[in-house]
């Protein structure tokens, strides 16, 4: 991992300085050891996807035909008669945009889609097959009644990704004296741990760490908790 920087709240001051951790290049796919975010991986896993299906269907002379459609989340699936019915909205909304929001409203025009209904900015789709691979808090996984085994959440966490053209510069004026790192981490007595990471000058992740869901601030709760009834 790449350097951690921590912050006094204490003295007021930045913390001691780790030693820098660093992964073995050999086991990452870029190289140099340093992590890479989810939104940009993703983006780089999409990009591969429409190339390798682009390929797939000059093999196959239109054979194998796949379209793919990103940024939109499911609110709804039953089985009927017919299979699955499934109904879809873009992946935005409560004044929190999502990094995969859609952007395009080619679903309801692609007739490989199955689109059964469109109205209002939903849309419902059939299908013969779901495969629910939509995360921890799995809609799918939920609406079809699977539980997860082990142990649950030992906490909460807010993990926003966000851009600010001026928060690098205040971030290395806090930390003067420190090397740069990845992570900024702060810590107040009686209050949430926090990290914020760096993606780029412009561009950052941040974790805030609750121990428990009463702690969160209720504006934000409120519109994480309406967020996550359709996932």
């Amino acid at each position: 991992l790449p350097i951690f920087n921590s912050w006094d709240s204490h003295h007021g001051c930045p913390g001691p300085t780790p030693e820098p951790q660093r992964a073995d290049p050999s086991l990452t796919a870029w190289g140099d050891g340093n992590r890479v975010p989810q939104a940009l991986y993703e983006s780089v896993l999409r990009q591969h996807v429409e190339k390798e299906i682009m390929t797939a269907a000059a093999r196959s002379s239109g054979a194998c035909a796949v379209s793919t459609h990103f940024g939109w989340r499911v609110v709804d699936l039953r089985k009927d008669a017919r299979g699955w019915v499934v109904d879809l909205v873009p992946q935005e909304g409560s004044g929190i945009t999502h990094y995969a929001a859609s952007t395009e409203v080619g679903l309801s025009q692609d007739p490989a889609a199955g689109v059964d209904i469109s109205l209002n900015g939903l849309v419902t789709v059939r299908a013969e097959t779901i495969v629910g691979c939509d995360g921890g808090r799995s809609f799918v996984r939920k609406a079809l009644g699977i539980r997860l085994a082990g142990k649950g959440a030992l906490g909460k966490m807010l993990s926003p990704l966000f851009r600010s053209p001026t928060l690098y510069e205040q971030l290395r004026q806090q930390f003067e004296g420190s090397p740069e790192g990845m992570f900024y981490c702060f810590k107040k007595s009686g209050g949430p741990s926090a990290f914020i990471g760096v993606v780029a000058t412009d561009t950052f992740f941040g974790q805030v760490l609750y121990d428990t869901q009463s702690e969160i601030p209720p504006d934000i709760l409120q519109a994480w908790e309406k967020n996550d009834q359709v996932r």
